[in-house]
């Protein structure tokens, strides 16, 4: 396609704005667009058209990436659903099942404290005998 004479003058008039924004591009697309305003500065309109199309092409398509913080917060994803406590809460229906097993894990924590307090008094009721000489204390514990 060969451009009529008043395109001719048109891209005349727009080489000075094309050239005064080359030097603010940076790396490859400011090396492409240089490329094509000296086809366009030397009368090379096919060639200066298969690079514009080219450019429009590259410009326009899809890149992919991947985020860094991406793959560790999958990473993290994937070690919650391991974890037992995760599995655990997803499995309860609503609140009043959660609250019924925190109830049930009070209960079970409450009996063994009172094993462990129990235990705890023997030990103190020994320490306390007036035939261990070594033990001076005189320690109450209170739970």
């Amino acid at each position: 396609m060969t451009p009529l004479l008043s395109d001719k003058d048109l891209i005349a008039q727009q080489l000075p704005a094309l050239r005064a924004v080359l030097p603010q591009l940076a790396g490859a697309a400011g090396e492409t667009l240089a490329v094509i305003v000296a086809a366009l500065a030397d009368g090379h309109y096919p060639q200066a058209m298969r690079l514009i199309n080219r450019f429009l092409t590259a410009q326009a398509a899809l890149v992919v990436s991947e985020d860094a913080d991406l793959t560790a917060l999958r990473a993290e994803i994937a070690t919650l659903q391991d974890d037992d406590t995760y599995t655990l809460l997803r499995g309860f229906a609503d609140e009043a099942a959660y609250q019924a097993y925190l109830a049930e894990q009070c209960a079970i924590l409450a009996g063994e404290l009172e094993q462990l307090y129990t235990l705890l008094r023997t030990l103190t009721d020994v320490a306390d005998d007036p035939g261990n000489a070594t033990d001076t204390s005189d320690e109450e514990f209170f739970f």
